[in-house]
């Protein structure tokens, strides 16, 4: 498979912002897009938490994905991922949820 419509170089100024969210928690984390949801994972307060949005960032549901990572680290706090009804994520304590 070869990719098509890709940027030779980027703009200045970077690409087009498509939009934002809030209270997704802090750190590194992927995002899988699947089924008209977002998915992605982020550390708030204590703990390690998946968030669910619509389309427009408007998060659907949260669930708790075990304990925060509380040490320094620029390692992803998380992977998202969803196939079919199957729903998974792994936090950067090896907790498979």
């Amino acid at each position: 498979m070869t990719e098509t419509g890709l940027l030779k170089n980027w703009p200045e100024q970077g690409p087009k912002l498509l939009g934002t969210a809030q209270a997704l928690g802090h750190g590194f984390a992927s995002v899988t897009i699947a089924e008209g949801r977002i998915y992605t994972a982020g550390d708030i307060g204590e703990l390690n938490v998946i968030t669910a949005m619509d389309l427009d960032g408007r998060i659907q549901w949260q669930v708790n994905n075990g304990a925060a990572w509380t040490k320094p680290s620029r390692v992803a706090l998380g992977v998202a991922l969803r196939v079919d009804s199957f729903r998974s994520a792994a936090s950067r304590k090896g907790k498979v949820r």
